[in-house]
């Protein structure tokens, strides 16, 4: 279940400081596209892990989410959902992101630690399942910041987790 963690006195995992509420999509079903991610990546590689929850946190925006290894809980860049919220012509181009960005982290929680690795099984799993012309397959087969450079642009939200 997706869960939005109100700011705790103190940054979360890894320096990530909680964001409170929907952020402002409410029309991103997070739960939803985390049940597809399971679904797709089960019915690809034949595995699948339970216990997992979603988080939604802000941290440095070179990193779009994050898995700690042995941990709960993936852990997407609100930041970087915001500013492409900002940018996209559609939400569902948001939402082919989030699937994405997500799977990569579930594909990590399976125990692919090795990054090229996970890229390319994320790859293959979204190929497989929703097609090579798919709007998720050119997102996965590419780093995220070169098919969305707008997410390195400075913007006031993001400079103050630059530093």
């Amino acid at each position: 279940m997706f869960m939005f963690y109100p700011s705790p006195p103190g940054p979360g995992p890894e320096g990530a400081n909680w964001i409170p509420g929907p952020l402002e999509y409410p029309d991103i079903d997070y739960d939803a596209i985390f049940s597809q991610v399971r679904r797709l990546v089960k019915s690809v590689i034949g595995k699948e892990r339970s216990g997992l929850g979603l988080a939604i946190g802000e941290f440095d925006p070179r990193i779009a989410a994050f898995w700690e290894v042995g941990g709960n809980y993936l852990v997407l860049n609100g930041a970087l959902l915001r500013k492409l919220g900002e940018t996209v012509k559609d939400r569902g181009e948001l939402r082919d992101y989030v699937l994405v960005v997500l799977m990569h982290e579930y594909v990590h929680s399976l125990g692919f630690t090795d990054e090229l690795a996970t890229r390319k099984i994320t790859e293959q799993i979204i190929r497989e399942t929703m097609g090579d012309r798919s709007r998720a397959a050119r997102i996965s087969s590419q780093d995220l910041w070169s098919v969305y450079p707008q997410l390195m642009e400075p913007h006031p939200y993001m400079e103050r987790l630059w530093s």
